[in-house]
């Protein structure tokens, strides 16, 4: 910026970074954790006598009913594991953990209670992208879903039938918008190595299934938030490989008039989760443990009160 005098004048101030891994630092052996947003959602359904693509519709479901216009329901889900490629000595865990949630419809009637289960896809059925649905409305509409007419609900052809995870819900009274609650599938260590180990080196990844076989006291459809606060993650507990942490790009200078904005960003690779601290003139900039780091040079002169952090 023009100062009275009618010249530029530069600030000069020297950042560095660093990068560690905030749950094994001080202690190497202690187990990490890392929740990862579902990259994929699905929808399917086993039939269905009226129109109604769950995905057009913004939910997200399992359970069904034996008589009324809907049957059985299905959830698809896809997670990316690749960060952990190389990170891990050993899987202790993986859940996938779900949230309730409601549509206007369904407040309109009570819902029973039932079992959400979790499978692998087959190999066969990897192809599908965000939002397809498994199955065919009904038998005179002609769509081009995912999985064919099953709802992706037949096992041995859609999926794997080793059961991954279980978990019980509880019954939805009539006009009660019940919501927010969680349902954690855990998954054994030993079981979710089985996929966490291909996925996580670059095998292509099918997802999973989830379902609930319906009720024969009536609909018992369970919604689930599809995105956003509240949508599927896959939290895995693992214990990490130490000495992997390493920056592979490092920030670059930059050059601006006083009190102008500076952006300063690094790479680095290592066991999730990665936490940065950017360092000023050598000491420890608070509030800056994040991969990309902003702030006015002129800011930082007088108090650091002009900072912001991104990942």
């Amino acid at each position: 910026m023009k100062n009275s005098a009618g010249g530029n004048r530069f600030a000069s101030v020297i950042l560095g970074v660093s990068v560690f891994n905030l749950l094994t630092t001080t202690s190497p052996s202690r187990a990490a954790t890392v929740s990862l947003p579902a990259q994929n959602r699905g929808s399917g359904v086993e039939w269905n006598l009226v129109w109604s693509n769950p995905n057009q519709e913004g939910h997200l479901g399992v359970g069904g009913s034996v008589f009324g216009q809907t049957g059985q329901t299905s959830t698809q889900l896809r997670f990316d594991v690749t960060p952990l490629k190389g990170a891990y000595s050993k899987i202790n865990s993986a859940t996938i953990r779900l949230t309730q949630g409601s549509t206007d419809w369904s407040q309109s009637f009570p819902r029973f209670g039932g079992t959400i289960e979790a499978y692998r896809l087959r190999p066969a059925d990897a192809e599908w992208n965000n939002d397809a649905t498994f199955g065919y409305p009904d038998k005179n509409v002609d769509m081009p879903w995912a999985g064919g007419e099953s709802g992706a609900l037949v096992p041995d052809t859609d999926y794997d039938p080793t059961l991954l995870a279980q978990t019980a819900y509880a019954d939805s009274p009539e006009g009660a918008p019940v919501a927010g609650t969680n349902y954690d599938l855990v998954i054994s260590g030993a079981l979710a190595t089985t996929f966490i180990d291909p996925w996580s080196s670059g095998v292509t990844n099918e997802g999973f299934v989830l379902w609930a076989a319906p009720s024969p006291q009536g609909d018992n459809r369970l919604f689930i938030v599809p995105e956003g606060t509240g949508g599927p993650t896959l939290i895995v507990d693992y214990v990490a490989v130490t000495g992997l942490v390493a920056i592979i790009t490092q920030p670059t200078n930059v050059t601006v008039g006083e009190g102008g904005a500076a952006s300063f960003s690094v790479s680095a690779t290592g066991a999730p989760p990665l936490r940065y601290q950017w360092l000023r003139n050598g000491d420890p900039i608070h509030d800056s443990q994040c991969r990309v780091f902003r702030t006015g040079v002129g800011g930082q002169r007088r108090g650091d009160k002009q900072l912001s952090c991104q990942w």
